[in-house]
Protein backbone atom coordinates (compact mmCIF):
# COMPACT_ATOMS: atom_id res chain seq x y z
CA UNK A 1 0.00 0.00 0.00
CA UNK A 2 1.14 3.70 -0.65
CA UNK A 3 0.18 6.63 0.87
CA UNK A 4 -0.25 10.36 -0.93
CA UNK A 5 0.13 13.43 1.63
CA UNK A 6 0.05 16.79 0.59
CA UNK A 7 0.51 19.80 2.22
CA UNK A 8 -0.67 23.56 1.16
CA UNK A 9 -1.49 22.50 -2.40
CA UNK A 10 -4.05 23.90 -4.08
CA UNK A 11 -7.01 23.73 -1.68
CA UNK A 12 -5.87 21.33 0.57
CA UNK A 13 -3.62 22.50 4.00
CA UNK A 14 -3.17 18.77 4.17
CA UNK A 15 -4.92 15.87 2.75
CA UNK A 16 -3.62 11.73 3.19
CA UNK A 17 -4.75 9.41 0.79
CA UNK A 18 -4.27 5.53 0.83
CA UNK A 19 -4.17 3.69 -2.98
CA UNK A 20 -5.63 0.97 -2.57
CA UNK A 21 -6.55 -1.35 -6.07
CA UNK A 22 -9.72 0.99 -6.21
CA UNK A 23 -9.60 4.11 -4.90
CA UNK A 24 -12.34 6.36 -5.40
CA UNK A 25 -12.85 10.27 -4.65
CA UNK A 26 -16.13 11.38 -4.00
CA UNK A 27 -17.44 14.96 -3.29
CA UNK A 28 -19.15 17.59 -4.50
CA UNK A 29 -18.49 19.84 -7.46
CA UNK A 30 -15.49 22.37 -7.30
CA UNK A 31 -13.74 20.86 -4.15
CA UNK A 32 -10.31 19.13 -5.38
CA UNK A 33 -11.33 15.58 -6.49
CA UNK A 34 -9.93 15.48 -9.60
CA UNK A 35 -7.19 17.82 -8.70
CA UNK A 36 -5.70 14.75 -6.27
CA UNK A 37 -6.27 12.58 -9.28
CA UNK A 38 -4.58 14.75 -11.77
CA UNK A 39 -1.99 14.52 -9.22
CA UNK A 40 -1.56 11.21 -8.52
CA UNK A 41 -1.54 10.26 -12.23
CA UNK A 42 1.54 13.20 -12.96
CA UNK A 43 3.09 11.34 -10.03
CA UNK A 44 2.35 7.88 -12.17
CA UNK A 45 3.33 8.96 -15.79
CA UNK A 46 6.39 11.47 -14.54
CA UNK A 47 9.47 9.85 -16.23
CA UNK A 48 12.89 10.78 -15.04
CA UNK A 49 14.35 13.66 -17.50
CA UNK A 50 18.16 12.15 -17.82
CA UNK A 51 18.90 14.72 -20.60
CA UNK A 52 18.25 17.43 -18.24
CA UNK A 53 21.22 16.43 -15.92
CA UNK A 54 24.17 18.12 -16.65
CA UNK A 55 26.47 17.32 -14.34
CA UNK A 56 27.07 14.73 -11.75
CA UNK A 57 28.18 12.25 -14.71
CA UNK A 58 32.22 12.46 -13.99
CA UNK A 59 32.53 9.29 -11.42
CA UNK A 60 29.99 7.45 -13.04
CA UNK A 61 31.25 7.15 -16.33
CA UNK A 62 34.65 6.46 -15.14
CA UNK A 63 33.21 3.48 -13.07
CA UNK A 64 31.13 2.30 -16.25
CA UNK A 65 34.35 2.57 -18.65
CA UNK A 66 35.88 0.03 -15.56
CA UNK A 67 32.89 -2.66 -16.34
CA UNK A 68 33.92 -2.29 -20.26
CA UNK A 69 37.60 -3.04 -19.28
CA UNK A 70 36.39 -6.11 -16.61
CA UNK A 71 34.47 -7.41 -19.62
CA UNK A 72 37.35 -7.83 -22.10
CA UNK A 73 39.47 -9.12 -19.55
CA UNK A 74 37.15 -11.82 -19.35
CA UNK A 75 36.15 -10.68 -15.74
CA UNK A 76 33.15 -10.50 -13.79
CA UNK A 77 32.41 -7.04 -13.51
CA UNK A 78 29.51 -7.57 -10.48
CA UNK A 79 31.47 -4.99 -7.92
CA UNK A 80 31.74 -2.25 -10.98
CA UNK A 81 28.37 -2.49 -11.73
CA UNK A 82 27.04 -2.07 -8.50
CA UNK A 83 29.11 0.98 -7.62
CA UNK A 84 27.98 2.48 -10.57
CA UNK A 85 24.46 1.89 -9.78
CA UNK A 86 25.19 3.71 -5.92
CA UNK A 87 26.66 6.41 -8.13
CA UNK A 88 24.02 7.24 -11.04
CA UNK A 89 21.44 6.90 -8.31
CA UNK A 90 23.07 8.97 -5.83
CA UNK A 91 24.31 11.79 -8.01
CA UNK A 92 22.07 11.72 -11.05
CA UNK A 93 18.67 10.36 -10.18
CA UNK A 94 16.98 12.70 -7.62
CA UNK A 95 17.98 15.71 -10.06
CA UNK A 96 16.43 13.53 -13.54
CA UNK A 97 13.20 12.46 -11.38
CA UNK A 98 13.08 16.15 -10.50
CA UNK A 99 13.10 17.56 -13.74
CA UNK A 100 10.86 15.23 -15.11
CA UNK A 101 8.44 15.77 -12.64
CA UNK A 102 8.31 19.40 -12.58
CA UNK A 103 7.74 18.59 -16.74
CA UNK A 104 4.87 16.54 -15.88
CA UNK A 105 2.63 18.52 -13.44
CA UNK A 106 3.29 21.98 -15.67
CA UNK A 107 1.73 19.63 -18.36
CA UNK A 108 -1.27 17.97 -16.53
CA UNK A 109 -2.50 21.22 -14.74
CA UNK A 110 -1.52 23.47 -17.70
CA UNK A 111 -0.57 26.12 -14.97
CA UNK A 112 2.72 27.32 -13.47
CA UNK A 113 3.91 25.31 -10.38
CA UNK A 114 3.64 28.45 -8.36
CA UNK A 115 -0.13 28.02 -9.12
CA UNK A 116 -0.61 24.85 -7.49
CA UNK A 117 0.68 26.07 -4.04
CA UNK A 118 -2.39 26.89 -1.68
CA UNK A 119 -3.09 31.06 -1.57
CA UNK A 120 -0.82 32.90 1.45
CA UNK A 121 1.59 29.88 1.78
CA UNK A 122 4.77 29.72 0.33
CA UNK A 123 5.24 25.98 -1.03
CA UNK A 124 3.59 23.08 -0.83
CA UNK A 125 4.77 19.48 -0.74
CA UNK A 126 4.25 16.17 -2.18
CA UNK A 127 4.73 13.12 -0.15
CA UNK A 128 4.81 9.23 -1.09
CA UNK A 129 5.30 6.35 1.47
CA UNK A 130 5.30 2.81 0.13
CA UNK A 131 6.69 -0.65 2.71
CA UNK A 132 10.20 0.67 1.04
CA UNK A 133 10.49 3.90 -1.29
CA UNK A 134 9.95 6.96 -0.51
CA UNK A 135 9.69 10.82 -1.97
CA UNK A 136 9.51 13.96 -0.65
CA UNK A 137 8.88 16.93 -2.82
CA UNK A 138 8.14 20.53 -2.10
CA UNK A 139 7.09 23.12 -5.01
CA UNK A 140 7.10 27.15 -5.15
CA UNK A 141 8.65 28.61 -8.56
CA UNK A 142 10.49 25.78 -9.26
CA UNK A 143 10.41 21.54 -8.02
CA UNK A 144 12.67 20.41 -5.58
CA UNK A 145 13.69 16.75 -4.10
CA UNK A 146 14.02 16.27 -0.92
CA UNK A 147 13.72 12.74 -0.15
CA UNK A 148 13.91 10.01 -2.84
CA UNK A 149 14.37 6.46 -1.65
CA UNK A 150 14.16 3.91 -4.17
CA UNK A 151 15.64 0.56 -2.18
CA UNK A 152 18.45 0.14 -4.60
CA UNK A 153 20.25 -2.22 -2.15
CA UNK A 154 17.58 -4.35 -1.89
CA UNK A 155 17.85 -5.20 -5.78
CA UNK A 156 21.53 -5.04 -5.61
CA UNK A 157 21.85 -7.29 -2.72
CA UNK A 158 20.44 -10.04 -5.60
CA UNK A 159 22.36 -9.05 -7.91
CA UNK A 160 24.86 -12.24 -9.55
CA UNK A 161 27.49 -11.37 -12.54
CA UNK A 162 29.11 -14.40 -14.20
CA UNK A 163 30.91 -14.50 -17.47
CA UNK A 164 29.63 -15.81 -20.29
CA UNK A 165 30.77 -18.42 -22.75
CA UNK A 166 30.63 -15.69 -25.49
CA UNK A 167 32.90 -13.17 -25.92
CA UNK A 168 32.29 -9.57 -24.56
CA UNK A 169 28.97 -11.00 -23.01
CA UNK A 170 28.06 -11.45 -19.68
CA UNK A 171 24.90 -13.36 -17.91
CA UNK A 172 23.26 -10.95 -15.13
CA UNK A 173 20.51 -12.25 -12.58
CA UNK A 174 19.04 -10.09 -10.03
CA UNK A 175 15.24 -10.62 -8.53
CA UNK A 176 13.76 -12.96 -11.13
CA UNK A 177 14.89 -11.91 -13.88
CA UNK A 178 17.67 -13.48 -16.07
CA UNK A 179 19.61 -12.03 -19.44
CA UNK A 180 22.72 -12.43 -21.42
CA UNK A 181 24.33 -8.50 -22.39
CA UNK A 182 26.95 -7.78 -24.50
CA UNK A 183 29.24 -5.39 -23.39
CA UNK A 184 30.97 -3.21 -26.48
CA UNK A 185 31.40 -0.07 -25.46
CA UNK A 186 29.90 2.15 -22.17
CA UNK A 187 26.48 2.27 -23.70
CA UNK A 188 25.89 -1.15 -23.31
CA UNK A 189 26.27 -1.21 -19.04
CA UNK A 190 24.69 1.93 -19.45
CA UNK A 191 21.36 0.58 -20.46
CA UNK A 192 21.71 -1.81 -18.32
CA UNK A 193 22.46 0.00 -14.72
CA UNK A 194 19.44 2.58 -16.16
CA UNK A 195 17.10 -0.46 -16.19
CA UNK A 196 18.19 -2.05 -12.82
CA UNK A 197 17.23 1.38 -11.83
CA UNK A 198 14.07 1.81 -13.25
CA UNK A 199 13.39 -1.91 -12.32
CA UNK A 200 14.25 -0.94 -8.34
CA UNK A 201 11.97 2.22 -8.82
CA UNK A 202 9.02 0.60 -9.99
CA UNK A 203 9.55 -2.22 -7.07
CA UNK A 204 10.21 0.34 -4.19
CA UNK A 205 6.37 2.22 -5.66
CA UNK A 206 4.77 -0.69 -6.50
CA UNK A 207 4.82 0.17 -10.24
CA UNK A 208 1.86 2.49 -9.07
CA UNK A 209 3.94 6.04 -9.00
CA UNK A 210 7.15 7.18 -11.21
CA UNK A 211 5.93 4.04 -13.20
CA UNK A 212 8.17 2.18 -14.95
CA UNK A 213 6.90 -0.91 -16.35
CA UNK A 214 4.11 0.84 -18.68
CA UNK A 215 2.26 3.30 -19.28
CA UNK A 216 -1.01 5.23 -17.24
CA UNK A 217 -3.65 6.40 -19.25
CA UNK A 218 -6.18 9.70 -17.49
CA UNK A 219 -9.57 9.29 -19.31
CA UNK A 220 -10.97 12.77 -18.74
CA UNK A 221 -14.15 14.32 -18.06
CA UNK A 222 -14.11 15.65 -21.59
CA UNK A 223 -13.78 13.08 -23.43
CA UNK A 224 -17.32 13.13 -25.00
CA UNK A 225 -16.11 16.63 -26.53
CA UNK A 226 -12.57 15.74 -27.27
CA UNK A 227 -14.36 12.83 -29.01
CA UNK A 228 -16.42 14.95 -31.31
CA UNK A 229 -14.17 17.58 -31.99
CA UNK A 230 -10.86 16.30 -32.11
CA UNK A 231 -10.78 12.31 -33.18
CA UNK A 232 -10.30 12.51 -36.74
CA UNK A 233 -7.30 11.68 -38.13
CA UNK A 234 -5.26 14.78 -39.07
CA UNK A 235 -6.89 17.05 -36.86
CA UNK A 236 -4.90 19.71 -35.64
CA UNK A 237 -6.21 21.96 -32.60
CA UNK A 238 -4.06 23.26 -29.59
CA UNK A 239 -5.69 22.08 -26.41
CA UNK A 240 -4.50 23.73 -23.20
CA UNK A 241 -4.18 20.95 -21.19
CA UNK A 242 -1.90 18.06 -22.08
CA UNK A 243 -4.39 15.60 -20.72
CA UNK A 244 -6.51 16.43 -23.13
CA UNK A 245 -4.17 15.79 -25.98
CA UNK A 246 -2.37 12.76 -24.45
CA UNK A 247 -6.27 11.32 -24.19
CA UNK A 248 -6.49 11.63 -28.40
CA UNK A 249 -3.17 9.73 -28.46
CA UNK A 250 -4.55 7.51 -26.48
CA UNK A 251 -7.89 6.94 -28.50
CA UNK A 252 -5.48 5.99 -31.64
CA UNK A 253 -3.37 3.25 -29.55
CA UNK A 254 -6.42 1.83 -28.70
CA UNK A 255 -8.36 1.72 -31.54
CA UNK A 256 -4.94 0.24 -33.13
CA UNK A 257 -5.38 -2.24 -30.57
CA UNK A 258 -9.04 -2.98 -31.19
CA UNK A 259 -8.32 -3.81 -34.50
CA UNK A 260 -5.74 -6.30 -34.08
CA UNK A 261 -7.91 -8.22 -31.11
CA UNK A 262 -11.42 -7.75 -31.79
CA UNK A 263 -12.18 -10.64 -29.03
CA UNK A 264 -11.60 -8.42 -26.72
CA UNK A 265 -15.61 -7.22 -27.55
CA UNK A 266 -16.60 -10.02 -26.31
CA UNK A 267 -15.26 -9.08 -22.92
CA UNK A 268 -17.55 -5.73 -23.02
CA UNK A 269 -20.56 -7.03 -24.69
CA UNK A 270 -23.03 -6.55 -21.41
CA UNK A 271 -22.01 -3.01 -21.59
CA UNK A 272 -22.49 -2.42 -25.43
CA UNK A 273 -25.47 -4.08 -25.80
CA UNK A 274 -26.80 -1.96 -23.05
CA UNK A 275 -25.84 1.17 -25.10
CA UNK A 276 -27.30 -0.45 -28.49
CA UNK A 277 -23.86 -0.13 -30.04
CA UNK A 278 -21.57 -2.60 -31.88
CA UNK A 279 -17.85 -0.83 -32.36
CA UNK A 280 -16.17 -1.65 -35.49
CA UNK A 281 -12.59 -0.73 -35.72
CA UNK A 282 -11.14 -0.05 -38.96
CA UNK A 283 -8.52 1.36 -40.99
CA UNK A 284 -9.20 4.50 -43.33
CA UNK A 285 -6.64 6.87 -44.37
CA UNK A 286 -3.60 5.60 -42.46
CA UNK A 287 -4.68 5.46 -39.45
CA UNK A 288 -6.78 3.09 -37.16
CA UNK A 289 -10.33 4.68 -36.15
CA UNK A 290 -13.62 2.61 -34.60
CA UNK A 291 -17.02 3.33 -36.09
CA UNK A 292 -20.30 2.73 -33.93
CA UNK A 293 -22.82 0.34 -35.23
CA UNK A 294 -26.36 1.45 -33.58
CA UNK A 295 -29.18 -0.78 -33.19
CA UNK A 296 -30.78 0.38 -35.90
CA UNK A 297 -28.64 -0.42 -38.21
CA UNK A 298 -26.91 2.68 -38.80
CA UNK A 299 -22.73 2.87 -38.30
CA UNK A 300 -20.73 6.28 -38.02
CA UNK A 301 -17.44 7.27 -36.75
CA UNK A 302 -17.32 7.45 -33.01
CA UNK A 303 -17.00 11.59 -33.57
CA UNK A 304 -20.78 11.03 -33.97
CA UNK A 305 -21.59 8.56 -31.56
CA UNK A 306 -24.12 9.49 -28.71
CA UNK A 307 -22.46 11.29 -26.04
CA UNK A 308 -22.37 7.87 -23.67
CA UNK A 309 -20.72 5.95 -25.74
CA UNK A 310 -17.98 8.83 -26.45
CA UNK A 311 -17.40 8.84 -23.14
CA UNK A 312 -17.41 5.49 -22.02
CA UNK A 313 -15.92 3.40 -24.82
CA UNK A 314 -12.68 4.44 -24.35
CA UNK A 315 -12.72 3.61 -20.19
CA UNK A 316 -13.86 0.64 -21.06
CA UNK A 317 -11.19 -0.53 -23.40
CA UNK A 318 -8.53 1.40 -21.08
CA UNK A 319 -10.07 -1.03 -18.46
CA UNK A 320 -9.21 -4.24 -20.54
CA UNK A 321 -5.93 -3.19 -22.40
CA UNK A 322 -3.34 -5.74 -21.04
CA UNK A 323 -1.01 -2.96 -21.44
CA UNK A 324 -1.89 -0.92 -18.39
CA UNK A 325 -1.00 -1.02 -14.78
CA UNK A 326 -2.75 2.11 -13.84
CA UNK A 327 -6.16 3.58 -14.76
CA UNK A 328 -7.19 6.92 -14.18
CA UNK A 329 -10.90 8.07 -14.47
CA UNK A 330 -12.37 11.16 -13.53
CA UNK A 331 -16.39 10.40 -13.55
CA UNK A 332 -16.69 7.43 -15.31
CA UNK A 333 -20.31 7.52 -15.25
CA UNK A 334 -20.73 10.47 -17.55
CA UNK A 335 -23.54 10.20 -20.11
CA UNK A 336 -23.89 7.07 -18.75
CA UNK A 337 -27.67 5.45 -17.73
CA UNK A 338 -27.23 3.73 -14.80
CA UNK A 339 -27.97 0.24 -15.92
CA UNK A 340 -25.03 0.47 -18.51
CA UNK A 341 -23.04 2.40 -15.23
CA UNK A 342 -23.72 -1.34 -13.83
CA UNK A 343 -21.60 -2.85 -16.32
CA UNK A 344 -19.12 -0.75 -16.53
CA UNK A 345 -18.62 -1.33 -12.60
CA UNK A 346 -18.13 -4.79 -13.36
CA UNK A 347 -15.54 -4.03 -15.79
CA UNK A 348 -13.46 -1.77 -13.03
CA UNK A 349 -14.09 -4.67 -10.55
CA UNK A 350 -12.44 -7.22 -13.54
CA UNK A 351 -9.56 -4.73 -13.82
CA UNK A 352 -8.79 -4.50 -10.39
CA UNK A 353 -8.94 -8.29 -9.52
CA UNK A 354 -6.43 -8.45 -12.86
CA UNK A 355 -4.14 -6.78 -11.21
CA UNK A 356 -4.85 -3.06 -12.28
CA UNK A 357 -4.54 -0.04 -10.23
CA UNK A 358 -7.88 1.84 -10.72
CA UNK A 359 -8.40 5.21 -9.38
CA UNK A 360 -11.98 7.50 -9.91
CA UNK A 361 -13.41 10.39 -8.78
CA UNK A 362 -17.64 10.39 -8.69
CA UNK A 363 -20.57 12.31 -7.97
CA UNK A 364 -22.59 9.23 -8.44
CA UNK A 365 -24.54 7.70 -5.63
CA UNK A 366 -25.63 4.62 -8.26
CA UNK A 367 -21.97 4.35 -9.01
CA UNK A 368 -21.13 3.72 -5.06
CA UNK A 369 -24.28 1.30 -5.00
CA UNK A 370 -23.25 -0.33 -7.63
CA UNK A 371 -19.54 -1.05 -6.08
CA UNK A 372 -21.17 -1.99 -2.58
CA UNK A 373 -23.39 -4.82 -4.32
CA UNK A 374 -19.85 -6.40 -5.85
CA UNK A 375 -18.28 -5.62 -2.01
CA UNK A 376 -21.42 -7.35 -0.55
CA UNK A 377 -21.46 -10.28 -3.25
CA UNK A 378 -17.41 -11.23 -1.86
CA UNK A 379 -19.55 -13.23 0.76
CA UNK A 380 -21.32 -15.57 -1.35
CA UNK A 381 -20.06 -18.83 -2.53
CA UNK A 382 -19.09 -19.94 -6.10
CA UNK A 383 -22.46 -21.34 -6.79
CA UNK A 384 -24.36 -18.69 -5.67
CA UNK A 385 -22.88 -15.97 -7.62
CA UNK A 386 -22.96 -18.09 -10.48
CA UNK A 387 -26.70 -18.16 -9.81
CA UNK A 388 -26.83 -14.53 -9.57
CA UNK A 389 -25.19 -13.85 -12.74
CA UNK A 390 -21.88 -12.56 -11.14
CA UNK A 391 -18.22 -14.31 -12.10
CA UNK A 392 -15.46 -14.76 -9.57
CA UNK A 393 -13.64 -11.50 -10.78
CA UNK A 394 -16.55 -9.13 -10.64
CA UNK A 395 -16.69 -9.22 -6.86
CA UNK A 396 -14.54 -6.87 -4.38
CA UNK A 397 -12.86 -7.71 -1.34
CA UNK A 398 -13.28 -4.91 1.03
CA UNK A 399 -9.46 -4.72 1.44
CA UNK A 400 -9.24 -3.79 -2.30
CA UNK A 401 -10.87 -0.86 -2.11
CA UNK A 402 -10.66 2.57 -0.60
CA UNK A 403 -12.78 5.62 -0.54
CA UNK A 404 -12.92 9.58 0.51
CA UNK A 405 -15.14 12.29 0.38
CA UNK A 406 -14.10 15.60 -0.13
CA UNK A 407 -15.45 18.85 1.01
CA UNK A 408 -14.65 22.30 1.71
CA UNK A 409 -14.04 23.41 5.17
CA UNK A 410 -13.47 27.29 5.64
CA UNK A 411 -10.95 28.53 3.36
CA UNK A 412 -9.67 25.11 2.79
CA UNK A 413 -10.80 21.37 1.23
CA UNK A 414 -9.98 17.99 3.75
CA UNK A 415 -10.24 14.66 2.82
CA UNK A 416 -11.65 12.27 4.78
CA UNK A 417 -11.58 8.51 4.64
CA UNK A 418 -15.00 7.03 4.23
CA UNK A 419 -14.99 3.24 6.15
CA UNK A 420 -15.41 0.57 3.53
CA UNK A 421 -16.73 -2.60 5.48
CA UNK A 422 -18.35 -6.02 4.24
CA UNK A 423 -21.52 -4.33 3.48
CA UNK A 424 -19.28 -1.87 1.33
CA UNK A 425 -18.99 1.80 1.29
CA UNK A 426 -21.20 4.22 3.71
CA UNK A 427 -23.55 5.99 1.57
CA UNK A 428 -24.55 8.63 4.45
CA UNK A 429 -23.40 11.81 2.00
CA UNK A 430 -25.79 10.49 -0.73
CA UNK A 431 -28.35 9.87 1.77
CA UNK A 432 -28.28 13.30 3.25
CA UNK A 433 -28.84 14.60 -0.46
CA UNK A 434 -31.88 11.65 -0.63
CA UNK A 435 -33.14 13.43 2.16
CA UNK A 436 -33.27 17.41 1.16
CA UNK A 437 -34.57 16.58 -2.09
CA UNK A 438 -37.54 14.73 -0.06
CA UNK A 439 -37.89 17.69 2.46
CA UNK A 440 -37.42 19.88 -0.68
CA UNK A 441 -40.27 18.05 -1.86
CA UNK A 442 -42.31 17.69 1.53
CA UNK A 443 -42.51 21.67 1.86
CA UNK A 444 -43.76 21.92 -2.33
CA UNK A 445 -46.62 19.62 -1.83
CA UNK A 446 -47.20 21.22 1.85
CA UNK A 447 -47.93 24.15 -0.26
CA UNK A 448 -50.01 22.69 -3.16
Amino acid sequence: MITLRVENFGPFEEARVEIKPLTIFIGRNSVGKSLLLYLAWALSSATPAFEKVETGWEDYIKVVEAVVEKVERGESPREEIIEAARLFYRDILARAVEAGLEERLKHAFGVELRELVKQGKERATIELQAECGRLKATISETLKIEELDICLDRVLETLHVERSTRDKHIRVRYANKEKEIAIYGVKDPGDFIIGLIAYSTGLAFEALFLSTWGPSPLLPDSRAGIARALLKPYTTVSMPLGVDAEYRDLYFRLAEWLYENQGVLEELRPLLEELGVTPRPVFKAGVYEVEVCSWAGKCAPISMAPSGVREVLSVALALVYPGYINVFVEEPEAHLHPRALRHLVRLIARAVNGGKNVLITTHSDYLIGYINNLIVASKLPRDRLKELGYREDEVLEPGQVAAYLIKPLGDKAVVEPIEVSEDGISEEEFSKIAEEILGERSRIYAQV
